[in-house]
């Protein structure tokens, strides 16, 4: 998380208590990447004074958030080393649900990221209930007593209610396969005291891009991943990223019908079923694939598609040209709306490689007008295995967790 600088803020104890959270996060977040590691680096890596690192690390210590590493005599027998400290990663656990068109993924993890249970159930249009239920024996086969649930991180690919987490539309997951849409307020009565919070794919994916760039990229940085949909999200900066619907841009008023209603959304001409539809009609492939979300056929397809694109064959190109362009249309609506710095592209479509990179980056050039005050955007892959945005919602939820606490 992100400093805040006390005389950025007012000085009422709201205020106070507002910056006191965000650098206690910072510090838990610096332990959990830099462990084993003293107070002295913490305050060179934070920027905050020793004074003040001491008396947060003091909080952490005594709440069980970290804990402090036995010292070892050094060989020469002399001096004195400095306290090390490492996150106390039993001190309890965090969950993910991620709702997909036929079930949902269950991951549980320690609150150093380490994955400690994992399950998917194949139910159809399930209910709260048995969501919970998956969850709660989750638990109990980890032998991790429910007390121990800080939080709980729902990974949702559509819209929700801002308020209520009610689940409302999703383009990639039909009404009859959607999961029980009061799920959020559900799990908020049953798991109290734990954290029960929602977010859109895109955010988890766009922040999970941002923090895994080494340094801090230059923001807003928009991540998209082109799945079976499109998510995206832009990081605004350290502590604010907000999701983007990218693939219901209209870019051709009279194209193809999109799930949405509208015609010619962007995903209806760039999302990955899309795109192996107009390689199996114009390049003569034999792709076979689904338009539902996480079909396992689909990466075999992208990946038989990667290989043609390297080949080079010219009907494949042809097409990858086309959709280059298609793609461009919508990335350069938003890069001119939020003035965005960097692009990092990510989800099947990244298995197509650098040269995929450079038809785009070629195509964005010459075919379009960047008119943010940089005039350009670095354009990036980046391999979200799903994991990758798991663990970045549990990031989020510790964030959220501090804060309420």
């Amino acid at each position: 998380m992100i400093r805040i600088q006390p005389q950025t803020a007012s000085h009422d104890g709201s205020s106070q208590q507002i910056i006191k959270d965000h650098n206690a996060t910072l510090l838990f977040n610096l332990v959990r990447k830099h462990a084993p590691v003293c107070r002295a680096d913490l305050a060179r890596l934070s920027g905050l004074s020793p004074a003040t690192v001491t008396v947060l690390i003091d909080e952490l210590l005594q709440n069980q958030w970290l804990r402090e590493i036995p010292l070892v005599k050094p060989a020469s027998g002399r001096g004195r080393r400095p306290i090390l400290l490492e996150v106390n990663a039993p001190r309890g656990y965090v969950a993910t649900i991620e709702i997909i068109s036929h079930g949902y993924f269950l991951n549980l993890y320690d609150i150093c990221l380490h994955k400690v249970a994992f399950s998917r159930s194949r139910d159809i249009a399930s209910s709260a209930q048995q969501v919970l239920d998956s969850l709660l024996e989750l638990l109990r086969s980890s032998q991790i007593d429910r007390s121990r649930l800080l939080g709980v991180h729902v990974l949702y690919p559509g819209l929700f209610d801002a308020q209520t987490g009610r689940l409302g539309f999703s383009a990639v997951i039909e009404p009859q396969q959607m999961v029980q849409r009061e799920l959020i307020a559900f799990l908020r009565e049953q798991l109290a005291p734990a954290h029960v919070m929602i977010n859109n794919n895109a955010a988890a994916v766009a922040y999970s891009a941002y923090i895994a760039e080494p340094g801090a990229p230059a923001a807003p940085v928009l991540a998209i991943t082109i799945e079976e949909g499109m998510n995206a999200g832009i990081v605004m900066d350290e502590r604010y990223c907000i999701p983007i619907e990218a693939g219901h841009i209209i870019i051709q008023p009279h194209g193809p019908a999109c799930n949405c209603g509208n015609h010619g959304c962007l995903e209806t001409l760039c999302s990955a079923p899309a795109l192996f539809a107009a390689l199996n009609a114009r390049a003569g492939m034999h792709l076979t694939y689904q338009e539902n979300y996480a079909a396992d056929c689909n990466q075999l397809a992208m990946q038989q598609a990667a290989a043609a694109f390297h080949r080079k064959e010219p009907a494949v190109m042809d097409v990858m040209r086309e959709y280059a362009y298609h793609l461009c249309c919508g990335l350069v609506s938003i890069i001119n709306l939020f003035a965005v710095r960097s692009v990092r592209i990510g989800g099947m479509v990244r298995l197509l490689g650098d040269g995929f990179l450079e038809l785009l980056q070629k195509t964005l050039e010459q075919q379009f007008h960047i008119v943010t005050d940089a005039g350009s955007v670095a354009l990036s892959l980046f391999e979200n295995d799903f994991e990758s945005s798991r663990k970045a919602a549990v990031v989020m939820t510790l964030g959220a967790i501090f804060q309420r606490a």
